[in-house]
C-alpha cells in the first residue's frame, strides 16, 4: 500500500460533469502526486452518481 504524502491540502473543489443522462459529481482534491520510477502513487477521486452505468471515467 502506498503512503499519501502528509501536509497535502485541497487544490481543487468539486467538478460536475453532464454525462447525458444525469449529472455526476467528481471531487478530487490531490491534482498531481509525483514519486520516483520504483514508487507507488495514489490520488483519490469520489464520484456521485445516480447510476454508475450510465456515466464513464477517462483516467489518465
Amino acid at each position: 500500500m502506498c503512503s499519501v504524502p502528509s501536509g497535502t491540502k485541497q487544490e481543487t473543489g468539486p467538478v460536475l460533469r453532464d454525462v447525458g443522462l444525469g449529472w455526476m459529481k467528481m471531487e478530487q482534491h490531490t491534482t498531481s502526486i509525483s514519486r520516483a520510477r520504483d514508487e507507488c502513487a495514489h490520488i483519490s477521486c469520489k464520484v456521485t452518481i445516480e447510476d454508475i452505468n450510465k456515466g464513464a471515467i477517462y483516467w489518465y
